[in-house]
């Protein structure tokens, strides 16, 4: 019996077309530009900020958060959070809360900057959350030399497949968070802290040791320090948080406490799924508000217990 083979011919055409339909994948789809991200220096944009907290009055509990970008889609717009502070106390409803990005793994860098604590020094907020991959956790640079070269590329262009074929038959686009923050932008790199590809190790104390100044110089002037969680869906945080890595960590959340009295608010309230996330570790809006509940009402408590 004899089989039909396709032409070489044939099998050219698929390839060209296939290689067309990459290109016009990559060429339609472009990710939403997040209106919060500007290229200013930190004085600029904390100058901002100073001028929101004066404008406040006494009573207001003034909050900073500095984070990757699972700070700028784990927690809450300022619209939102005025939302849900209205179902709280009307004692506990003066909280101004404002967002940093940062989208480096740069911590030392970042703490050791004199701008960046001579502004807080300045601004002086009650209270400085930091987000915990920023803190405390580290990844192998060939890990993330290989990552992002190769497994970044592959995973970029099959969300841009995927993102295109939502739009083209489910007319739905991607997520974005349009809030009127104001962000550290110093260059945006690919963010592969929420990709479990990538291993996470506990941070070295010599790596955030030139950070050591300026969060002392903060601890010393009466502002309250904290590492703050964000969760993950619950199917990933149970892959990323071995034994070991988790008793890595414990170790430098102690080294913190002792060294600074900086506390390690670890999430512990009901376990988030990827039906909270839009990605694999970004929350999306129902996620971002329980998130941002637990964490209203842990300022909440510190609040309360300082009285």
């Amino acid at each position: 019996m004899k089989i039909n083979v396709p032409s070489l011919r044939i099998w050219a055409w698929v390839g060209i077309s296939f290689f067309l339909i990459q290109l016009y994948v990559i060429a339609y789809y472009k990710p939403p530009k997040n209106g919060n991200t500007y290229d200013l220096p930190i004085s600029s944009l904390l100058n901002d900020i100073k001028n929101e907290f004066i404008n406040k009055n006494k009573t207001t509990y003034n909050v900073i958060v500095v984070g990757t970008s699972l700070v700028g889609n784990g927690v809450e717009c300022p619209d939102e959070i005025a939302s849900t502070l209205t179902l709280a106390n009307s004692k506990t409803r003066n909280i101004l809360l404002k967002k940093i990005l940062y989208n480096h793994d740069k911590f030392q860098y970042l703490f050791s900057n004199k701008n960046l604590i001579n502004e807080l020094l300045l601004i002086k907020p009650d209270l400085v959350c930091i987000q915990t991959e920023l803190a405390a956790i580290r990844f192998e640079e060939t890990e993330i030399f290989f990552y992002t070269n190769l497994e970044s590329y592959l995973e970029n262009l099959a969300r841009k497949n995927a993102a295109f074929f939502k739009g083209l038959f489910l007319n739905k686009k991607s997520e974005s968070i349009n809030c009127k923050d104001n962000y550290i932008n110093s260059g945006v790199l690919t963010d592969t802290l929420n990709y479990i590809p990538v291993k996470r190790y506990s941070k070295k104390n010599e790596e955030i040791q030139s950070a050591f100044e300026g969060l002392n110089k903060l601890s010393k002037a009466g502002i309250k320090i904290v590492i703050v969680d964000i969760p993950r869906p619950l199917q990933v945080e149970k892959i990323i948080y071995t034994k070991t890595f988790s008793k890595e960590l414990d170790l430098l959340f102690y080294m913190y406490h002792q060294k600074f009295g900086i506390e390690h608010w670890k999430y512990t309230k009901e376990p988030l799924y990827f039906k909270d996330f839009y990605d694999g570790g970004h929350l999306n809006k129902a996620g971002r508000h329980l998130f941002t509940k637990y964490l209203l009402e842990k300022i909440i408590n510190e609040i309360e217990n300082k009285k």
